[in-house]
């Protein structure tokens, strides 16, 4: 028995922890990594939220794209002389392009979409009539040519929409533009 006693203190005197420290090194490690991953998925849910607020407003400036078109192939655009009333100019980039319009112009000098759809703010549209221009009918596709000259009787009137819409924020903002040729009287 005297021998059992003599294992169990010499083997407790050669005990110094080592286990305790290693184990706390491991669960610091095991918490870091822990807190890494839970920083990653929170940041990984914010990309989430703004490219669904971003693709809210893309939609949003796409309805109002789509709106204007349907306004002036209707004929109802109330655009008149293209004076700037109403949203409806002539070509603006002579003077000043509306892609480069400040939050202000755009507020002041175009029109909301009438559209049903669950944003911080309507979308809002500017038209633009470009030029009279002939149908190129030999060209593929049907493309117009600006100052082409036709023998065909068929010509229509071009106009650039530009449509700014907004997301679930007023922070996230897509800007638009199409070209669109009507065939409707101007």
């Amino acid at each position: 028995m005297n021998n059992k006693a003599h294992y169990l203190s010499h083997s407790h005197r050669r005990q110094q922890g080592v286990v305790l420290i290693v184990g706390l090194i491991l669960m610091l490690l095991l918490t870091l990594i822990g807190m890494s991953a839970m920083r990653g998925s929170n940041m990984q849910e914010l990309m989430t939220s703004n490219v669904k607020d971003r693709n809210t407003a893309f939609q949003a400036a796409e309805a109002s794209l789509r709106y204007a078109e349907n306004l002036i192939d209707t004929s109802t655009s109330n655009c008149g002389s293209y004076s700037g009333a109403n949203g409806c100019y002539v070509d603006q980039n002579t003077i000043a392009p509306v892609m480069s319009w400040s939050s202000t112009q755009w507020a002041n000098n175009s029109v909301a979409a009438n559209v049903n759809l669950s944003v911080s703010q309507n979308p809002r549209y500017v038209i633009e009539k470009i030029t009279s221009a002939s149908v190129v009918t030999t060209s593929t596709g049907g493309s117009v040519e600006f100052g082409a000259q036709s023998s065909a009787s068929n010509t229509s009137t071009t106009y650039r929409i530009t449509s700014l819409g907004y997301g679930a924020t007023s922070n996230s903002q897509v800007v638009l533009q199409s070209t669109f040729r009507s065939l409707a009287p101007p």
